[in-house]
């Protein structure tokens, strides 16, 4: 019997690489949503730590990534991990079920006697391994990952996600790519005694890789996400939304009433399916000292969403008001709108290294919904699948995520939402980093900002949390001023940030009702001028010292009407300027 020779079997091989990062942040008046009550500062430690696993046998290898953040000092009702949640597709995303987090981002915290339990974040766990029955190069990629579907971060879809990608070499110059996220996965269906109601929402992307000559990368993509009624929060619009359908609560909130329905599910229901499409192009082009990215993306996408029992603060809507599938299942409440998007991202960077100096330039542009638009019927706010907070990383540190600490300056949403609340964005910026020695660097950076449509600054926030900029405008259908025939802001309107009449003449109600009618408009477009210094200092092989300060000059269209703690009316209370100082030890291995 002939015997069938075989290669010995390649050596399994490990490997594991990561990082330790412990930051200090100090700030004032950045850490809310109204620049004009300048009433919070913060300082305060942290540490994140990322620590990724990988095996190998021959070309297929399997990674697994953890990932801890912890503060210092006990950070909620315990030592040990909140349900921090990263959306609605969490099963345990009810923030506050073992302890409600006191800052964002941070799973649990080191106090005395360290024993804190259960903070490990899974971030990937797959296998990537190449397809031998494919006759072109193709590799393929199965399980938790994260998206690498355009050259540039957090333009579209970044982050984490579970999926399959795969890759195919069709030419050393041209590749295709292709990628599948399954962002809810209706398992059992609606279930009526278990309040389940999420559908099966995914994403796929298709983009080409092409390299028309050396130095100059093309990517081409389209992608589509079905939506199928409620969805992962960023996906829609996660802070500052008010003025747009909302996405609803993410904990498990049951909607099989029958009668009424709790106003925190939202504006999308089980029939609101969206089908969003994605059209663009990112470029890298890099000759000697000079690189220029640009990127283009085009939002189109419809859907169908319910005006009433929408919004946080809005009353619970009426039996009478509310159509139903079946008895006992709410099918939504209100009037039924249909939704049109048509949006764009322009997000152009560039630089040029002289010696020791590089020079670098930042232009974005992203339209916003004007005060009085009805955005419920159409909307030109853009919205990427996730930037996961990080879009503008490293260009600013107040009104966009921070190189050194990450999480602090997502105060006004514009690392989640690209633009600022309903308003759009418009930002040119620049840096400036000068390399004193091969271990030190030195850099400056300012950018100004203005938003796309002006901010209505008369629309009333709640509490002194809130600005203008991020409640329902005065003159918006369902919004402050015309939300119902019943009174100001009643909730019978998705949007009304004040539930009840406009009071009596006198009153601070009535007097924030005379505000809105008196200017339902938008007044102001300069968001302001942020700039500051930083230093970069590689210590020791592996340990990198990052400092950064930067000082926000505010504009009108961070200017703001509110009701203080005392329930006094504050009309058109000029913005407050901003500071933050960072630093950080980076340990990588």
């Amino acid at each position: 019997m002939p015997a069938f020779a075989q290669a010995p079997a390649p050596a399994p091989r490990v490997t594991m690489n990561g990082l330790i990062d412990n930051v200090t942040v100090w700030g004032s008046n950045a850490f809310d949503l109204n620049f004009s009550s300048k009433k919070e500062s913060l300082w305060g430690s942290r540490t994140r730590g990322v620590f990724s696993f990988t095996g190998e046998v021959g070309k297929a290898k399997g990674v697994l990534a953890l990932e801890f953040d912890f503060g210092w000092g006990q950070v909620s009702g315990s030592e040990s991990v909140a349900s921090i949640g990263g959306g609605a597709t969490s099963i345990n995303s009810s923030a506050g079920s073992i302890g409600a987090q006191q800052r964002s981002f941070q799973s649990g915290g080191f106090d005395l006697n360290n024993d804190t339990q259960g903070g490990i974040e899974v971030k990937s766990l797959y296998v990537e391994f190449p397809i031998p029955v494919i006759p072109l190069p193709t590799v393929m990629r199965l399980g938790g990952q994260p998206f690498q579907t355009t050259y540039k971060p957090s333009v579209m879809a970044t982050g984490d996600y579970g999926g399959v990608w795969f890759s195919t070499v069709i030419t050393p110059f041209l590749k295709y790519n292709f990628t599948f996220a399954q962002a809810e996965e209706d398992d059992v269906g609606f279930r009526a005694n278990n309040n389940f109601f999420r559908g099966d929402d995914f994403l796929v992307v298709q983009s080409v890789d092409i390299e028309p000559f050396k130095g100059l990368n093309l990517r081409p993509l389209w992608a589509w996400y079905h939506i199928y009624g409620n969805s992962f929060s960023e996906s829609r619009c996660r802070l500052a939304c008010s003025g747009l359908p909302f996405n609803g609560a993410m904990a498990a909130q049951s909607q099989f009433t029958g009668g009424v329905l709790p106003p925190t599910l939202g504006n999308y229901r089980q029939n609101s399916q969206e089908e969003r499409h994605y059209f663009g192009i990112d470029a890298r082009l890099t000759l000697g000292p000079f690189y220029l990215d640009p990127t283009f993306i085009y939002e189109l996408s419809n859907v169908d969403v319910y005006r009433g029992g929408g919004h946080p603060g809005a009353t619970v809507t009426p039996a009478a008001l509310c159509a139903t599938l079946v008895a006992g299942l709410t099918q939504g409440c209100g009037q039924r709108v249909h939704q049109g998007t048509n949006s764009f991202l322009v997000d152009i960077r560039g630089g040029w290294r002289l010696g020791p100096l590089l020079l670098e330039g930042l232009v974005i542009w992203t339209p916003g919904d004007d005060a009085q638009h009805d955005s419920f019927k159409s909307t030109k706010v853009y919205h990427a699948v996730t930037t996961d907070g990080g879009y503008g990383l490293s260009w600013q540190e107040i009104l966009s995520p921070g190189g050194v600490d990450y999480f602090t300056g997502n105060g006004v949403s514009m690392g989640f939402n690209t633009g600022l609340g309903r308003y759009g964005r418009r930002t040119i910026g620049t840096k400036a980093t000068y390399s004193v020695t091969p271990a030190l660097d030195v850099n400056f950076k300012v950018s100004a900002n203005w938003t796309d449509t002006k901010v209505d600054i008369d629309a009333p926030a709640s509490s002194p949390a809130s600005g203008s900029f991020s409640v329902a405008p005065c003159g918006t259908p369902g919004g402050n001023v015309t939300s119902s025939a019943a009174g100001f802001g009643a909730g019978a309107g998705p949007l009304g940030q004040i539930a009840g009449s406009p009071g009596p003449a006198g009153s601070q109600l009535r007097a924030a009702y005379n505000a809105c009618l008196a200017s339902p408009f938008g007044e102001n477009r300069f968001i302001g001028v942020e700039l500051g210094p930083g230093i970069t200092y590689r210590f020791s092989p592996g340990l990198t010292f990052d400092a950064v300060y930067a000082h926000l000059f505010t504009g009108g269209a961070l200017d703001s009407s509110y009701f203080d703690f005392a329930g006094i009316y504050r009309n058109r209370v000029s913005a407050k300027d901003a500071d933050v100082f960072a630093a950080r030890v980076r340990y990588q291995f």
